[in-house]
């Protein structure tokens, strides 16, 4: 399936949007990986290799880091991903 993908100020990410594609019934998780796989200076957690440092949108929905690995992604869904900024 394929999905289209905007990432803005991600590390190892150019800005922009791409289409990608994915088996079906993907997750974020899953996306999140594929990105990650290619993405150098990205903070990783070692307990699920994915991106830790990211906010994620879902069909403009915010997706939150405990349902990375069960939101399921369809096909033309959009996913956006921004650098998470902490602090002011």
């Amino acid at each position: 399936m394929r999905v289209t993908v905007h990432s803005r100020g991600v590390t190892g990410l150019p800005p922009g949007t791409k289409e990608m594609e994915l088996s079906a019934e993907a997750t974020v998780e899953d996306l999140l990986r594929v990105l990650a796989a290619g993405q150098a200076g990205a903070q990783v957690s070692k307990n699920t290799g994915i991106p830790t440092n990211l906010i994620v949108t879902h069909n403009e929905t915010y997706v939150p880091v405990s349902r990375f690995a069960t939101q399921v992604l369809g096909a033309g869904d959009e996913v956006t991903i921004i650098p998470l900024v902490v602090g002011g």
